[in-house]
């Protein structure tokens, strides 16, 4: 972490290794959550996906509130982590009651 980010961005980064480590965590979950967001989509599950954006907003606005003053980019960072966690949730349920209700028509 403190090297990597040392020889790639210079010694002012090196202090904020923690914070690489969030964003990293999030990038990954947020990947995964995209790839949810494309098999909900092919399942047309269009409204459903809408409370799902939603619920993702509010969390990103009310954790950036609530840890930036007391966390500062760590702060951002965790608000961005668990914005993605609620968007895998909520596509992940969307995905899965879409594809039950198809189940159930069969």
């Amino acid at each position: 972490g403190r090297t990597l980010l040392t020889l790639v961005y210079g010694r002012s980064y090196s202090s904020h290794e923690a914070l690489l480590l969030i964003l990293a965590a999030a990038a990954g979950i947020s990947t995964i959550a995209t790839f949810m967001g494309f098999a909900a989509t092919s399942t047309q599950s269009f409204r459903a996906q809408v409370p799902v954006i939603v619920a993702m907003t509010i969390t990103t606005l009310v954790g950036a509130w609530v840890l930036v003053p007391r966390l500062g980019l760590n702060g951002a960072g965790i608000a961005l982590l668990v914005s993605a966690i609620v968007q895998l949730a909520g596509l992940t349920f969307v995905t899965w009651k879409a594809i039950n209700a198809r189940r159930e028509l069969l």
